[in-house]
């Protein structure tokens, strides 16, 4: 994992040192941008980027708080941001609530599949305003967190790019003038605005002109609370009661008329005493030793790396190494597939080699089906996974292809299936990603998850085309695809549209997979469509989890040996029980190992943990009255059933 940092900094002597300490021990990439610093800023950051790997420095050169049109132009145009698994907006007063990376990165662990989370912003206000550091400090830390939030980004997981940071790196939104996008509440960053009264005089003077240099671009609302400090500044009798309560609501756009807040008040109102990142202390002296300059700062650091405003628009262009950088875009941003074409499938069938086993295809075939599920999604499919590990290793398909992949739950048991396989082998999604009338419509969300799973776990085989059924078709040649898995709209005419699109791009001995042939309500037809082609070829349907029918076309397809056998030996109903069953206690075992998981992350957690992993469609879990642990119990239970079968075909 790759994690990035870009903050704006200005003239944060004081803390500048603690600020990096922090950063450094959490982030792989760091880039500050200086914004025309007049201490010593600028000189100790260009002195800690030219001798620290990761340390990246940028300038600001223009008048005025442009902060949004600098930050999204960094975020979109700088290498270190652009190529992270996860970038962090930051500013010298916050810091996050860890201070190891390992801890970092376990509380990470809970968002993995999320594009963007929000961080609660905690208003720190110091217990004295005796000076200006951060670390070793004692401050009041409020029970709940300030109206505003700041935000993270999982770039490579944004269905839209370059994204559009607003101003205070607060919100996100997808285009310029769109609505801000919504992300889960993660772990909070501890903000601590005001620490002395001088500061907060600097804080105000600096940042109210930077403002007013915009002109009327100068979005006023924005700024309504640094006027109206400035205000109750002016006035006779600020004290320090009063600037405990413009640090408590700091960043509130009206903070009213009383203008007070005591120790015991904020003790009453459930504020506690903390001391922020003590440890890191050893580490920030060591840093200010360095690379302090000797001379006060106010000089201009020669930079080749700067950012510029246009006046007229109000945009920025970032320059690196002295040129125009382009917009990137992030590695893998979208699993959407460029693919022209995926040509008709050549040479002999890997399903032809010989398979080592016994002497009975059919039993061979059902210890195909006996692995762990390794990526469980919600899902109504989740009781057929287990006929599918069988069913792929059987086959040995070259290219699997999925009309309707919704969270992937079928789809990632192919491709977990396709992993285990030796020679070339791929699975090949096909989704708007958007729902129907049968399975709901849904957010973007369910693209960006799925993506997230099939790049992180599955990219060696998986791949998706987020286009509608048919026009997605006219990418596949004649003869390309081993293993059809229809599961799209589940409507007469739909599936039966389906079939007949996909079925000239089927290869010799091929096989078709029907989901939802048991159901027989809300407008489903696939059932109706499954009695008019069951008998063109060896067949059989299964009615569990909502009834699934393969059919298995050509004279040499390797799956049409295992069906003639189960009808021949009458065995059907058997062979149902098995993998109804089967797939119960394999969803049950995957479902308590997410559980465990979870439980066992969420211990080591020091801020709220997310939500618990929720599988739609599971029945209830059987390791309620369990004494052994369930995967031996589920191994047991898989080898009970084949001693079953063995004893039935063998007419014990």
């Amino acid at each position: 994992m790759r994690i990035s940092c870009a903050t704006m900094v200005k003239n944060e002597g004081a803390v500048i040192h603690e600020f990096a300490s922090h950063l450094l021990e959490l982030f792989d990439d760091i880039v500050f941008i200086d914004h025309l610093s007049t201490d010593v800023t600028a000189e100790f950051l260009a002195d800690l980027a030219a001798s620290t790997t990761g340390v990246h420095l940028v300038e600001l050169r223009s008048q005025g708080y442009f902060q949004s049109a600098t930050m999204t132009e960094i975020c979109k145009a700088h290498p270190a941001l652009v190529n992270a698994d996860w970038v962090f907006l930051l500013d010298a007063d916050e810091m996050l609530p860890f201070e190891t990376r390992g801890e970092f990165e376990t509380a990470l662990g809970h968002y993995f599949n999320v594009p963007y989370i929000r961080l609660p912003w905690h208003n720190l206000v110091p217990t004295a305003f005796e000076d200006e550091t951060l670390i070793r400090r004692e401050f009041f830390q409020p029970k709940k967190p300030s109206l505003h939030r700041k935000i993270a980004i999982q770039p490579k997981l944004m269905s839209s790019w370059p994204v559009i940071i607003d101003q205070g790196n607060h919100e996100i939104r997808a285009f310029e003038g769109g609505a801000f996008l919504s992300g889960p509440d993660a772990f909070p960053v501890l903000h601590a605005p005001i620490r002395t009264i001088e500061q907060l005089k600097r804080k105000l003077a600096a940042g109210l002109k930077s403002y007013r240099d915009m002109g009327q671009k100068w979005d006023t609302e924005l700024g309504a609370h640094w006027l109206e400090i400035e205000k109750a500044m002016e006035s006779d009798g600020f004290d320090d009661t009063m600037a405990n309560f413009a640090a408590a609501r700091y960043g509130d756009p009206n903070l009213g008329t009383q203008w007070s807040l005591t120790h015991e008040e904020m003790r009453d109102q459930g504020y506690t005493v903390t001391v922020l990142h003590g440890a890191l202390a050893p580490k920030a002296a060591e840093l200010r030793d360095k690379h302090w300059p000797d001379t006060p700062g106010g000089e201009t650091i020669s930079a080749t790396n700067w950012v510029e405003i246009d006046p007229d628009t109000g945009r920025a262009q970032l320059y690196l190494d002295g040129a125009p950088a382009e917009t990137l875009q992030p590695a893998s941003l979208s699993l959407a597939t460029d693919i022209d074409r995926f040509d008709t499938l050549s040479g002999p069938h890997p399903a032809w080699r010989k398979q080592p086993g016994s002497n009975d295809r059919l039993l061979d075939f059902l210890a195909m089906a006996d692995r762990p599920i390794e990526c469980l999604t919600p899902t109504s499919w989740g009781g057929h996974i287990p006929f599918m590990y069988a069913l792929v290793t059987q086959m040995r398909p070259r290219r699997v292809v999925e009309l309707g992949s919704h969270n992937g739950a079928s789809f990632f048991a192919t491709c977990q299936a396709l992993k285990s396989l030796e020679g070339p082998s791929q699975a090949v999604a096909i989704d708007l990603w958007e729902g129907d009338e049968h399975a709901g419509f849904y957010t973007e969300d369910v693209y960006r998850n799925f993506s997230h799973i099939l790049r992180a776990k599955f990219s060696e085989v998986g791949t998706s085309v987020r286009e509608d059924f048919t026009k997605a078709s006219e990418r596949f040649a004649p003869g390309s695809i081993d293993l059809l898995h229809i599961d799209g709209l589940h409507t007469y005419e739909a599936v039966k549209h389906d079939y007949e699109t996909w079925l000239p791009k089927l290869a010799d001995n091929a096989t078709i997979l029907f989901h939802d042939t048991n159901v027989y309500e809300r407008g489903f037809g696939v059932w109706q469509f499954w009695d008019e082609i069951k008998d063109i070829a060896p067949s059989f349907n299964f009615h569990h989890t909502h009834g699934l029918g393969v059919l298995a076309l050509g004279p040499g397809n390797p799956v049409a040996p295992i069906l003639t056998s189960i009808h021949e030996r009458q065995a059907g109903p058997l062979i149902e029980r098995h993998f109804a069953h089967l797939g119960q206690v394999s969803l049950a075992a995957a479902q308590f190992a997410a559980t465990q998981r979870y439980q066992a992350a969420n211990k080591s957690r020091k801020a709220a943990p997310g939500p618990a992993p929720l599988m739609h469609g599971i029945e209830p879990a059987l390791h309620a009255k369990k004494k052994k642990p369930i995967h031996i119990r589920v191994s047991r239970e898989f080898s009970k059933g084949l001693r079953k079968m063995r004893g039935i075909f063998s007419g014990k």
